[in-house]
């Protein structure tokens, strides 16, 4: 019965969307006060797809009924669809101007203050909205978060003291084996490249053990306290895999005084050593 609408005028309209939404987002105006351009844009659309009805040389009824009747494909009976269209797309605008106006008038958050009010006089008695009474029920997690952050980052410094500690006596301890191992032609970057692999070893065996019983000791505790309302159980996949991917990368740099000690033993002294 219509045209279809142009492709350039279509993505027009949808840049033009996208323009506003972005600038909205920049310049932090809230949602409510986002939809009133779109409600004079659709009131601009409505009167000009009234106007190509009323516009079209072709006006087709085809597969039209009124009471079961096939109507005619007359100029009266395109005025009146075209009516019929801006008398149903009216409607539905003016119940869209009615909620813009209730939810976006300048008095619509006055409940808030006006409880604030009541309550001023209470000091046990705050009043909040969700947001703030989320961000309050926030912050104790967000400080337990933080210590366990601070200890996770005490935990790692440990790691690789205990890592350099270990492959430093095993480099000690092992002194004839490199001096044999460098004597039928092991050289020195295979030897460093020996130490790292161990030390990448170590680091990732004791990360992989410490998810594992991290995310087994987790789980255990959101159903103890599942009571509680705390039913979604969530393990962050990703960041575990950061964490295992990190912990090769401080098995490389664990190793790196260990095995340039270990390239750097003499030969023959390191195969008399006792």
């Amino acid at each position: 019965m219509a045209n279809a609408e142009p492709p350039t005028a279509l993505r027009g309209l949808i840049a033009t969307n996208v323009l506003a939404i972005a600038i909205a987002y920049w310049q932090g105006w809230p949602l409510l006060l986002q939809l009133w351009p779109y409600w004079a844009q659709n009131l601009i659309i409505g009167w000009f797809s009234r106007k190509r009805i009323l516009d079209l040389r072709q006006f087709s009824t085809e597969g039209f009924r009124i009471n079961g009747k096939a109507v005619a494909a007359t100029p009266e009976t395109q005025r009146e669809v075209a009516t019929f269209f801006v008398i149903h797309y009216g409607f539905f605008h003016a119940g869209y101007l009615v909620f813009l106006i209730v939810f976006t008038a300048p008095d619509a958050g006055d409940i808030l203050r006006t409880l604030e009010k009541k309550v001023a006089d209470l000091p046990v008695v705050t009043v909040q909205d969700e947001h703030q009474f989320a961000e309050q029920q926030r912050k104790p997690i967000d400080q337990l978060v933080l210590m366990v952050d601070a200890l996770l980052g005490l935990a790692l410094v440990i790691a690789v003291l205990g890592i350099v500690n270990t492959l430093a006596l095993s480099i000690i301890e092992r002194t004839r084996e490199i001096g044999l191992l460098r004597a039928i032609g092991l050289g020195r970057g295979q030897l460093r490249l020996m130490v790292t692999l161990e030390s990448i070893v170590m680091a990732v065996l004791g990360a992989v053990l410490g998810v594992v019983l991290g995310v087994c000791f987790g789980v255990a505790m959101m159903y103890a306290v599942k009571d509680q309302g705390l039913e979604v159980i969530a393990v962050p996949w990703a960041q575990l895999g950061v964490f295992l991917a990190l912990a090769v990368v401080i098995g490389v740099l664990a190793a790196v005084l260990p095995a340039r000690r270990a390239a750097r033993l003499d030969v023959l002294t390191a195969i008399s050593a006792p």
